[in-house]
Formats: structure tokens, C-alpha cells, sequence
């Protein structure tokens, strides 16, 4: 385990990700209004958000206007993160 800041990881996936919000016309939107550190494995939690991020893709690939908003948050001494689309969601 090592501390990190979960801003910076969400920053780098987002990077990683520019292209495809770019080809698919993606309006995306990460909140991270301060530093939150957390101890943990930096690259399987990365692997966690690529996927949470590629799962938003394909769930709003049929629609117009695309939306894709990652926020973080620190509420109680305790990180919160939310993974936000605007696809037709789960039936």
C-alpha cells in the first residue's frame, strides 16, 4: 500500500481517455475541488476507473448529446467518489 492523491490518479485515466471523449464527442467534467489522499494500489484503482469510464461510454453511445462527470469529495473525514452519464441506465 502507498498514499496518493486520488485527484492526480482520476487526472491521469482522464488523460488517457481525452481521445475517445474526443471522438465520440463526449462532454466530460472531473470535480476535484481539493487534494485527497488515500492509501491503497494506485494502478488497480486506475484500472477501476478506466473501466467505470468505459462503461459510461458505452452506455451513452447511442445518445446526441454525451455527458460524463467524475466528482470527488470529502465527506466525513471519508473520499466519495461519483461516476455520473446520462445514459438510459440499467433495465
Amino acid at each position: 500500500k502507498k498514499r496518493f492523491a486520488l485527484n492526480k490518479v482520476l487526472n491521469e485515466v482522464s488523460k488517457l481517455c481525452r481521445a475517445q471523449f474526443d471522438d465520440q464527442r463526449v462532454y466530460f467534467r472531473l470535480i476535484c475541488p481539493e487534494e485527497i489522499f488515500v492509501d491503497g494500489n494506485m494502478t488497480l484503482l486506475a484500472q477501476v476507473f478506466l473501466n467505470l469510464i468505459n462503461n459510461s461510454l458505452d452506455a451513452i453511445a447511442a445518445i446526441q448529446d454525451k455527458v460524463i462527470t467524475i466528482e470527488l469529495l470529502r465527506k466525513d473525514g471519508e473520499a466519495i467518489i461519483s461516476f455520473k452519464d446520462n445514459g438510459p441506465g440499467i433495465e
